[in-house]
């Protein structure tokens, strides 16, 4: 186990994982961010582009494709990093960075990572079990815990 808390074996898993979510990353960002928003409205409010719109409006929109995307990508290189602690933290420094700026904190996160689960979890069914799902919430906390971190500063 090292800096990021995870054992060999559930660095696997995660890799396993997402190795399911991989080759559509477009589309399942674009779908995250739709339940992200219907369970959260507020959130929409973030984005110049999505203020004062309802969630059926930007459903398929390039713009929410696009954030989507750059969720997934963002996921994508934590997952490649997992096994460089250094790396995996000047990636959540930077996506805390970007996040400041726009009033996205640590609440904001934690509500998207339960989503998240709940949506690997859908979408995954049986390559999503008890032990992928801890796996998760450990790279998750992780997150957590390096942005808390980098908007201290």
């Amino acid at each position: 186990m090292d800096a990021t808390g995870l054992s060999e074996e559930q660095k696997e898993l995660i890799r396993a994982s997402w190795s399911l979510v991989r080759p559509g990353m477009r589309k399942h960002g674009h779908d995250l961010f739709v339940r992200i928003f219907e369970q959260n409205p507020e959130y929409m409010n973030v984005f110049d582009d999505f203020r004062n719109k309802s969630v059926a409006e930007i459903i398929g929109t390039s713009k929410l494709r696009g954030h989507g995307s750059v969720v997934m990508y963002n996921l994508a290189s934590m997952v490649d990093a997992i096994d460089d602690p250094d790396c995996l933290e000047e990636i959540i420094v930077k996506v805390a960075t970007r996040h400041r700026e726009r009033k996205v904190g640590e609440s904001h996160f934690k509500n998207v990572n339960i989503i998240l689960l709940g949506y690997l979890q859908d979408q995954l069914k049986e390559h999503f079990d008890e032990n992928t799902k801890a796996a998760w919430q450990i790279l998750l906390n992780t997150f957590l815990d390096g942005i808390r971190r980098a908007q201290s500063n």
